[in-house]
């Protein structure tokens, strides 16, 4: 995977529904279906905070699901695949896009352009493709969530 810009925030300041969406994630018991679409809006949240305006969410195709496409703050149209983990024993969160996975992303994106970019007026300057890697860690005496955001993956 190639990594031209990683940002990581285990502080990030939290709004009220990004204050939610971790506290949810740090419940215990949770499905992996239930923490990966925590994870998705908690990230959906973050980059809220960060000024980026979320255009679609969970947006299906026979190829796959896109979980965020957005806007960033320079105009750049930004698809972000969330990968959400409570442990490393199977790996980093990132490490889950695998290269055939991200074939499948972009035949999606391909379909979502196709189909919703006209139909909603989005002007944008550039295509991107992120990976948010979000680590839960709830299981010592401070549980933390924090996100590697990397820009740019493939």
């Amino acid at each position: 995977m190639k990594i031209s810009n990683t940002i990581t925030d285990s502080t990030c300041s939290l709004n009220n529904g990004l204050r939610l969406a971790e506290s949810r994630l740090l419940s215990p018991n949770l499905t992996a279906r239930t923490l990966g679409s925590l994870g998705e809006e908690y990230v959906a949240q973050w980059l809220q905070t960060l000024g980026w305006q979320i255009v679609d969410r969970n947006w299906s195709t026979r190829y796959g699901e896109l979980d965020i496409v957005a806007l960033d703050q320079r105009n750049c149209l930004v698809f972000v695949e969330v990968k959400t983990r409570r442990t490393t024993q199977f790996g980093r969160p990132e490490e889950a896009v695998a290269p055939n996975k991200q074939i499948h992303l972009k035949h999606a994106a391909s379909l979502w352009l196709m189909k919703q970019h006209n139909n909603r007026n989005i002007r944008h300057q550039n295509i991107r493709f992120d990976v948010a890697a979000v680590s839960v860690c709830s299981n010592d005496t401070h549980p933390t969530v924090s996100i590697k955001l990397i820009q740019g993956a493939f």
